[in-house]
């Protein structure tokens, strides 16, 4: 039962555990910004997401509408599409476990509300798919092709502007997008963390996300954090939401697919994706599963 010390431990974006994105889930909103930040400290995932104490007294005819933070280790952010996944299965779980089967979570962020609809639960895992609270946006760079080669440390040849334009992506963070022709260059991909420094790291779009079609409406792609305190990232949720519209810009209709993720670290993460930004509303869903892996108490 969630009390106002317990905490959650789950990998996101896989259907089982020690794979995927770990993220911790702690009601204890009540907090002050200090304490919440000291808390994803000592976690020291990617991201820590607090919900209230009381979530389970809001639950009203199998949906639930709550206020939550999502802290990384060194700061908070608007908006993740990993934690969202992963709390929105956590209470889905839960809540089953209280025997409630909980199917639409509403979630509001200091990015807006997010709104999850349960599509499967069981006694330790959850499918979830999550409507983002407003379209990703794309921008142009000002670095140049060779010079974005040299950043991720390969040739201006890997580059695969066919697929797309190598862009800035506002997604909650902000991101670079750079496309490559092969997966072989995605796996050969080295950050010179000097280049980053000088050209990348006090633009909008500080974190680094590669990617490369892998057949099927497949992508696979690396996200390096720097921007937000991190260094490689095993399933990150927004940027895929990002690519999804990007994808769909482009090609001026509705995109679906999937992004294979952290298999480069050894936690695999998958994470389906559909995106319309030829339409009015501009909609973005990704989705995936998450696998509960451990439960506790703060002391």
């Amino acid at each position: 039962m969630i009390d106002k010390r317990s905490f959650y431990l789950c990998d996101v974006f896989t259907s089982k555990p020690l794979a995927g994105n770990q993220l911790a889930v702690v009601a204890s909103l009540g907090h002050s910004d200090e304490s919440l930040l000291s808390i994803s400290r000592e976690f020291g995932f990617s991201e820590t997401i607090f919900i209230p104490a009381d979530w389970y007294t809001r639950v009203d005819r199998n949906a639930l509408e709550l206020p939550a933070r999502i802290f990384t280790p060194a700061s908070e952010l608007s908006f993740g599409g990993h934690p969202i996944i992963g709390l929105s299965s956590v209470l889905a779980i839960e809540s089953l476990h209280r025997g409630t089967l909980l199917n639409k979570v509403s979630i509001d962020l200091a990015g807006g509300r997010c709104e999850v609809d349960i599509k499967a639960q069981s006694p330790n895992t959850a499918r979830c798919t999550l409507t983002l609270p407003e379209s990703p946006s794309v921008h142009d760079l000002e670095l140049s092709k060779q010079t974005l080669a040299n950043l991720i440390g390969l040739s201006a040849e890997d580059i695969d502007e066919g697929l797309c334009p190598c862009s800035g992506v506002i997604c909650g963070s902000g991101f670079t997008f750079i496309p490559l022709k092969t997966t072989d260059a995605v796996k050969r991909v080295e950050i010179d963390k000097n280049i980053w420094k000088e050209r990348l790291s006090e633009t909008s779009f500080p974190n680094i996300y590669v990617f490369s079609p892998s057949g099927n409406e497949t992508y696979d792609v690396r996200m390096f954090g720097f921007g937000i305190g991190q260094n490689e990232d095993s399933g990150t949720g927004a940027a895929a939401a990002g690519l999804a519209f990007l994808l769909s810009a482009v090609r001026n209709g509705r995109v679906s697919g999937k992004v294979t993720q952290g298999y480069h670290l050894g936690r695999g993460s998958n994470i389906y994706f559909e995106a319309d930004a030829s339409g009015a509303s501009g909609a973005v869903m990704i989705s995936g599963d998450c696998s509960l892996f451990a439960k506790g108490v703060l002391a």
